[in-house]
């Protein structure tokens, strides 16, 4: 059968974010009209119902989401992984979900395609590939709650080294 890309549903997940019974549902409500903002919802399962508990806003085009703790605390967060381009390079974004105040919180993100989760050290190694005008980039992240922390830029020969904060709640 013909598959047109611009005719198909949402993108939908369902993630248990500890060893409990409590259930969410991730949903992007996909939409390539270019007027109607794009947004990120996450529902939980209460009783037989569905309830909305945060919305974000997203300007990207999400190809799916799946779950990894970040920082080895039990907790798994949910990890949006949208279309690469040419260079294999994608937006990557990160939710967190806050028991305190029963929401998600946007945790932040990158534009790679190649990086490696570090769990135990609470970091990811993210690697943009460049193109024939932008260098090859590696930029190290740490997943830490609350607390803001910059480290300084290294120049390595044509490897430029960053290093930023993704803030969690």
């Amino acid at each position: 059968p013909d598959f047109d890309f611009f005719e198909y549903g949402p993108i939908v997940s369902f993630a248990k974010l500890e060893d409990n019974n409590r259930i969410f549902a991730i949903v992007c409500p996909y939409d390539y009209v270019e007027e109607v903002q794009t947004n990120v919802l996450f529902y939980e399962l209460k009783g037989k119902q569905w309830v909305l508990i945060s919305k974000f806003d997203n300007t990207e085009e999400v190809n799916y989401f799946k779950v990894i703790d970040l920082n080895n605390d039990g907790v798994r967060e949910i990890h949006s992984i949208g279309y690469p381009n040419v260079n294999g390079n994608f937006n990557n974004y990160f939710y967190s979900y806050s028991k305190a105040e029963n929401e998600f919180i946007n945790g932040g993100g990158f534009y790679s395609g190649v990086f490696e989760f570090k769990p135990k050290q609470s970091r990811i190694e993210a690697y943009y590939m460049g193109s024939w005008y932008m260098p090859n980039i590696k930029t190290i992240y740490h997943w830490k709650n609350n607390k803001h922390h910059r480290h300084k830029a290294e120049n390595r020969s044509k490897e430029v080294v960053r290093y930023f904060v993704l803030l969690l709640r």
